[in-house]
């Protein structure tokens, strides 16, 4: 991949897919059920809940952010249509 491109919207949806399904897979979910508690709920439910939040927060980020990319290439783009 060369580092100058930016990675498509493509790209990072099968990364935050890839992501999901490696942090609720058995590796994960084994480290983290655990009779523990923290802040009165289970380890395990809390590590669901935060790795599910984080998970939205990235879709999120790179949503809005590439909808602000759109957004800017469609006005240089109407930029470089009006006549002068």
């Amino acid at each position: 991949m060369n580092p100058d491109k930016k990675p498509s919207l493509h790209e990072i949806w099968l990364l935050c897919l890839l992501l999901g399904l490696g942090l609720f897979n058995f590796p994960f979910i084994e480290i983290f059920n655990k009779d523990r508690l923290v802040f009165g709920t289970p380890f395990l439910y809390l590590f669901l809940f935060i790795a599910w939040a984080l998970i939205i927060g990235i879709i999120y980020a790179f949503s809005v952010r590439f909808h602000q990319q759109e957004k800017a290439y469609e006005r240089t783009r109407d930029e470089k249509d009006e006549p002068e």
